[in-house]
């Protein structure tokens, strides 16, 4: 693909988030907020407090902090949206080269992968650590079996920033390179010698497990899931922005998938590798001989080369059969609300699209690239929508917290229809952070790098805002309460020690009655 067409590709992917005031994504706003604590402790003292653990969930802050210093945080944290943007981006096309693609239009993919839930729900580090696992894996594909100590800090280091990303990133990325150091090496100490770089970063997660106790939430409980239920969470996360226009995105790549692995089939069906392949083997089949057959094959005797063997692309796609046997096996979180099965099933759908080769013929190789095309750009446009609609709902919030003064505690209540936010339900951040206050985060001092000081919130309503309003609990810990949506099943509630302020359509803001 033409490098100034792909760049294209990536501004226009960039573009909405500096045309539009502000980042609708989900947990976006909250980035920031954690940042701003990160960086000014002082100033939430008694609230929150940094947790002395090296979580790897925290890749964002520190380039945000470091931004913060030259730019208001509000930039800073578009600057963070571009990196994260163009590292998920670029770092697709680059596990594409390092395959031998070369002037395919499979990172396209890319584009594609990217506007899907993750990115509205706002993973960033997920999507950080995503793009830098991409690096990695093209990083390791390329120099496998090399005996540079050069190349295995370069690939270390790149190993370590995917780890402090994000546990889910760098465990799958783990996984998936094991297995394909297996297949692709002759021996097992070949593979294990490749995987070496890995040592680091895997002993920074054994002290933060043993720091942390065992209890990594993203691990611990677990339940057992059916498949089914598998199979939804996996579309699920893979639902593309919510509009006509992502979901075009999704059909045009699910053809464009489908048209190259039509074609590769029928290319590796009549090669003249794969028939030799099927000679050999109908030799072994004819000797009777079941434990010869199965020795050929385990042991690589009679079947020189299986096509594993010396073939990074083939020894990667091997290697994802028992990544998608652990997505079906895999044991879900049951105190979380974004199932680890799930982020592994996003994974396997990347690694596969990246492997997908350009149909040969030139009539197929047309077609695949013009479905690609045009479903990187429906996503794009499909984001360009999301953004733009959002302005208004989210403008309309900011517009009561505005009212909030300073160094207060704001309690967000959500009511939606239709199973999806109505608006942001982080926004209260953009203010907060100038004002200094304070609003409630499920912040688990395990998986993030703040969190509630002792016993200075008594409740931690969770990220989807509480359905109940409890004016016992609530009217003791805040001075506002900011509703949007509709209030009638707590409106009475709060009014016991909060009178209304302000309102505009689906927005309330209360505030604390004083003593009488």
């Amino acid at each position: 693909m033409n490098a100034k067409l792909f760049l294209f590709f990536v501004l226009l992917c960039i573009a909405p988030a500096w045309i539009f005031e502000f980042v609708p994504l989900v947990d976006y706003p909250r980035h920031l907020f954690i940042a701003h604590v990160a960086k000014n402790p002082a100033g939430f003292a008694g609230f929150f407090e940094l947790n002395p653990l090296g979580v790897p969930n925290s890749m964002c802050y520190p380039i945000l902090i470091a931004l913060n210093f030259f730019m208001p945080l509000a930039i800073a944290g578009k600057v963070l949206l571009s990196i994260t943007i163009a590292l998920f981006v670029f770092g697709v096309k680059y596990l594409s080269d390092s395959l031998g693609n070369g002037k395919s239009w499979s990172p396209l993919f890319g584009v594609i992968l990217l506007f899907t839930l993750s990115f509205v729900i706002g993973f960033v580090n997920f999507l950080i650590g995503t793009g830098i696992s991409f690096f990695a894996l093209g990083y390791w594909a390329r120099n496998a079996g090399c005996g540079s100590a050069r190349k295995k800090i370069i690939l270390s280091v790149l190993l370590l920033m995917v780890y402090f990303a994000h546990l889910m990133a760098f465990s799958s990325l783990f996984f998936i390179t094991a297995a394909a150091a297996f297949f692709y090496f002759q021996n097992a100490k070949k593979a294990f010698f490749s995987l070496l770089p890995f040592a680091p970063a895997l002993a920074a997660f054994a002290l933060f497990f043993l720091a942390a106790g065992g209890a990594v939430s993203d691990f611990s409980p677990v339940i057992w899931q059916v498949v089914g239920q598998k199979l939804r969470n996996f579309l699920f996360l893979l639902s593309p922005v919510s509009n006509g226009f992502g979901n075009v995105s999704l059909l045009l790549a699910l053809f464009a998938a489908s048209t190259a692995a039509i074609c590769l089939f029928f290319e590796t069906m009549y090669s003249t590798a794969f028939k030799q392949w099927l000679m050999r083997w109908n030799t072994c089949v004819k000797n009777h001989l079941i434990s010869h057959r199965i020795h050929s094959v385990v042991f690589n005797k009679s079947l020189k080369k299986p096509a594993f063997r010396k073939n990074m692309r083939a020894a990667l796609a091997a290697a994802l059969a028992p990544g998608v046997l652990l997505f079906l096996l895999l044991p879900n979180s049951a105190g979380t609300y974004w199932p680890i099965d799930s982020r592994l099933a996003f994974f396997l759908v990347a690694y596969g699209a990246i492997l997908l080769r350009q149909p040969k013929k030139q009539f197929c190789r047309r077609i695949f690239d013009l479905l690609l095309t045009l479903g990187a750009l429906a996503a794009i446009a499909g984001v360009f929508m999301f953004f733009s609609q959002s302005q208004q709902e989210i403008g309309e919030y900011v517009s009561g917290i505005s009212l909030v003064e300073e160094n207060s505690r704001l309690l967000p209540l959500i009511e939606w229809d239709n199973g999806f936010l109505p608006v942001n339900l982080h926004s209260d951040s953009y203010y907060l952070i100038e004002k200094g206050g304070v609003s409630p985060y499920f912040t688990l001092t395990k998986m993030f790098p703040i969190a509630y000081a002792g016993n200075s919130y008594t409740i931690a309503p969770v990220q989807l805002s509480p359905q109940t309003y409890d004016n016992n609990a609530h009217a003791k810990h805040f001075d506002y309460v900011i509703a949007y949506g509709s209030r009638e099943k707590y409106e009475k509630e709060i009014e016991k020690s909060f009178e209304k302020i302000f309102e505009n359509r689906g927005l309330a803001l209360y505030k604390k009655k004083s003593p009488a």
